[in-house]
């Protein structure tokens, strides 16, 4: 995500993991899995960002830039700790069947080291998978950023029932990757089509997130709908990797598209399916390129 000071960030903040009296156990994965994003944002809270990337971080895991997506271990080993407090919270969580790949998002908040500077706010967006040694690590990190919140984002609890059953047999993960990316291609074509908003919306789970930058996230069918009336310029998406759980139930794509006469900008979407079903978009998420800096002012003449 955007955590990075160039465009506003995208990261995160910390608590515990019990399950809620009365609500029935949550699912170990899900539960390790906002454990471990909540690790991450206490560790971005008492070491810098820096050190809570570099830690956090799979061996290929990416951020994202102006250019495209880039190794996150790399960009954040050669760049500096940015002179700012950066926390952040899960609200909303998801883990595959197979508890190998998920994702979390909420609201984050940066605040400037500098006396007197005003606070920046926005929602991340990771994705995490599970390595050998049983560890959770992100694979995706994007965020978007936006003005004071205008909702509440209550923190993320246990749900009262498991929203995926566990799988039978883990699936040929080849041939799920290829139906995701056949899936993300029919959606391409038909917003080339359609139209973003009818693509999306005909692609979309119930409760499909959206992630503009500039702009706070939007839930549901009916606000998606409306959020993407007021949108255009967004084309030509090419997708440049995607991955998949070993259950074939969650995946993910990202890539790069068109931000109207603004340039290229990174996008990212989540897939889920459930059982003899098709994919269906869970969440999307746009960022947009920065705009271009000013130009120096023009030396004085010479006298």
């Amino acid at each position: 995500m955007h955590r990075t000071i160039a465009a506003a960030l995208g990261f995160l903040v910390c608590a515990t993991g019990a399950s809620a009296q009365g609500r029935a156990p949550a699912d170990t994965s899900l539960l390790s899995l906002v454990n471990a994003e909540k690790g991450f944002s206490a560790a971005s809270a008492a070491h810098g960002m820096k050190d809570a990337f570099l830690a956090n971080a799979a061996d290929d895991g990416v951020v994202f830039g102006p250019g495209g997506p880039a190794n996150a271990k790399e960009q954040w080993e050669k760049g500096r700790n940015p002179p700012v407090l950066l926390t952040w919270r899960p609200a909303f969580a998801e883990v595959s069947a197979a508890g190998d790949l998920g994702f979390t998002t909420g609201p984050f908040e940066i605040q400037p080291d500098a006396a007197g500077a005003k606070p920046a706010y926005g929602h991340y967006m990771t994705i995490w998978r599970r390595q050998p040694d049983g560890e959770w690590k992100f694979a995706v990190d994007l965020g978007t950023s936006n003005s004071t919140p205008t909702r509440s984002y209550p923190d993320w609890q246990p749900p009262a029932s498991a929203r995926r059953a566990a799988p039978a047999r883990m699936v040929d993960t080849a041939a799920a990757r290829a139906s995701l990316l056949a899936a993300e291609r029919r959606l391409i074509a038909e917003s080339a089509s359609r139209g973003r908003a009818a693509a999306l919306l005909a692609h979309a789970a119930d409760d499909v997130r959206l992630h503009h930058e500039g702009v706070e996230p939007v839930m549901g069918k009916a606000e998606v709908r409306a959020a993407l009336a007021e949108r255009s310029g967004e084309s030509g998406w090419t997708p440049t990797h995607s991955d998949v759980a070993a259950s074939g139930d969650f995946g993910y794509v990202y890539g790069r598209y068109q931000a109207g006469s603004a340039g290229a900008g990174n996008y990212v979407r989540i897939w889920e399916r459930k059982p003899g079903g098709e994919w269906k978009v869970a969440l999307d998420l746009t960022s947009p390129p920065p705009p271009p800096r000013p130009a120096p002012a023009a030396a004085p003449p010479a006298r």
